[in-house]
């Protein structure tokens, strides 16, 4: 299980994630440009987990225990954003039994 990604309304964040022993790790979320001004890009171009291309439109939980860095490249133009679009990167959940 994870959460859902989708285009951010700030242009930066800072989540504190509290691990067991009581420390905590840090994940940090960029996406220059984004807002809700006149000038926002609204629009997810790409988007990069730790430097890496990441093209899931989720993001496991443990990953985010992990800490990192989340970076979006912001769009204006909705035809150029294409992040997120294909059936690939939607999560899979297993089939529930079916009731006999």
């Amino acid at each position: 299980s994870g959460v859902a990604l989708s285009s951010p309304q700030f242009e930066k964040i800072t989540v504190r994630v509290g691990q067991k022993d009581g420390s905590y790790r840090v994940l940090h979320i960029v996406a220059p440009g984004a807002g809700t001004g006149d000038s926002a890009s609204f629009y997810v171009k790409s988007l990069k987990l730790n430097g890496s291309p990441y093209s899931t439109a989720w993001l496991p939980f443990e990953q985010i225990a992990k800490g990192g860095k989340l970076s979006y490249s912001m769009t204006a133009d909705a035809s150029a954003a294409t992040w997120g679009t294909d059936a690939s990167a939607m999560p899979s959940f297993p089939q529930a039994a079916s009731a006999p």
